[in-house]
């Protein structure tokens, strides 16, 4: 069987499961969790899995999971991921009602793609005439939320690390990978349909706890040390180094208060707030950090408090491969005019795929088939036939490419690819990243 016909059956084989899998969407839509908590959707998936007589290994970054296909002969291992978890957006219309957590990133696509993928290789039987093995990973946390959540499963030794796919890495689940892909949904007002790849921003996130003294609000404030206008004065502190931050650096600094005093009429005396600094490299998130401890240790030195904060490494930049990008375009033209598809775009937000592209060449498309903006209450797939059909198959014939000829292509490629960090160096840089500072008050003389 040539390639040609080989992504004819792959073809035929989505086709025939599109309902199938706009079914399966709307099922995990509608069971949004929250990240190291998706046992549901894992469980979802892993019955879609076993239907196809596809093996899978439980507990893959804690709640995460992996099953694979094997080729005729021994070869690369290409890697295709999902996410498991939603985001926290009380207003959306499929969020929980009790966590509040919703799919309002499109993390649910991506698990579309993984099964349908899946599903075509298997039932088509085009395995037998690619060389090698295709990896499905369902991994957990992408969304780096619910820290405080997050802090007791390292504490109680459940995971080492916050995001999924680090804690994937430092398991060892991408050690025999030799390719990964996925893909992302977008909002459709971005300027192209597709975008073959794209950069991100790195970010580092700060947990930062403001300690004062209690006292009465009204009987004795001058009694207390209000922890609360510790944090105010370090957000008006930031907000006035913005114009500091040099353009090309895309910083983006952005803060919520969990915990801003117990009663009302008590003066604060633990004040609990996150804080992410976002750039565009390691060294514009460096910058733009310093400059964030100055304003932070700031705010507790002006009332007199103590301050503590908590750095957790974050995400690092997406390397898009140039050959994987230019073999998805290839297929992606199949369905999308060439005019729309971008082989690369910027975006600001973070991806912790960033982390895999740094150690195995890797591709991270992305999907315009979704309208409302990321994260909001009004975020929805418009466009099924692309989300669930189309750039499924453009995936599948990709992963052909790669495979075929005894993957002498995969082969290429990976021979090609300089790795940006090694294993080894890359779990020092989160080590480094992910300090504890702490500041008390200055005694003048």
């Amino acid at each position: 069987m040539n390639k040609e016909e080989i992504k004819k059956k792959i073809a035929h084989e989505i086709d025939k499961s599109f309902n199938t899998l706009k079914d399966l969407a709307e099922l995990l839509n509608n069971s949004p969790e929250l990240g190291y908590k998706e046992e549901k959707t894992s469980s979802i998936l892993k019955e879609e899995f076993a239907r196809l007589g596809i093996d899978t290994n439980d507990r893959v970054a804690y709640t995460g999971f992996k099953g694979s296909l094997k080729g005729r002969s021994s070869g690369v291992k290409v890697a295709v991921l999902g996410e498991l978890d939603s985001v926290i957006c009380h207003q959306h219309p499929l969020a929980d009602k009790n966590t509040g957590a919703a799919h309002a990133c499109g993390h649910f696509a991506q698990l579309v793609l993984i099964v349908g993928v899946a599903m075509a290789l298997k039932n088509s039987g085009v395995m037998d005439f690619l060389s090698g093995e295709v990896c499905f990973m369902a991994l957990p946390a992408e969304e780096f939320i619910d820290l405080e959540y997050r802090e007791r499963l390292v504490a109680d030794e459940h995971i080492k690390y916050k995001s999924g796919k680090q804690q994937a890495i430092w398991e060892g689940h991408f050690d025999d990978v030799g390719i990964v892909l996925m893909h992302h949904l977008l909002p459709r007002d971005y300027p192209y349909v597709v975008y073959a790849g794209m950069t991100s921003n790195t970010f580092i996130s700060k947990m930062v706890t403001y300690t004062g003294k209690e006292s009465h609000a009204g009987a004795a404030p001058h009694e207390g040390i209000n922890a609360l206008n510790m944090a105010m004065l370090a957000l008006n502190n930031i907000n006035a180094q913005r114009e500091t931050f040099i353009e090309d650096d895309k910083v983006r600094v952005h803060s919520i208060i969990l915990k801003g005093g117990d009663a009302v009429n008590v003066i604060p005396g633990e004040v609990v707030m996150e804080t992410v600094v976002r750039g565009s490299s390691q060294k514009a998130v460096q910058r733009a950090a310093e400059k964030v401890d100055q304003c932070l240790l700031a705010g507790s030195l002006a009332m007199g408090g103590h301050i503590s904060i908590k750095n957790n490494a974050g995400y690092l930049p997406l390397v898009n491969d140039d050959r994987l990008m230019d073999v998805y375009i290839s297929n992606m033209e199949q369905f999308v005019d060439k005019e729309q598809i971008a082989k690369m775009g910027s975006i600001a937000a973070s991806f912790d795929f960033g982390d895999v592209t740094h150690l195995i060449p890797g591709l991270h498309s992305f999907i315009c088939a979704a309208e409302g903006n990321l994260h909001t209450k009004e975020f929805k797939v418009f466009d099924e036939q692309l989300a669930y059909l189309e750039s499924l198959k453009a995936m599948a014939f990709t992963i052909v490419d790669l495979l075929f000829d005894e993957g002498k292509l995969a082969e290429q490629i990976i021979n090609e690819y300089t790795p940006r960090m090694t294993k080894e160096s890359y779990l020092k840089y989160l080590k480094e990243n992910s300090k504890t500072m702490q500041g008390r008050p200055m005694k003048f003389k």
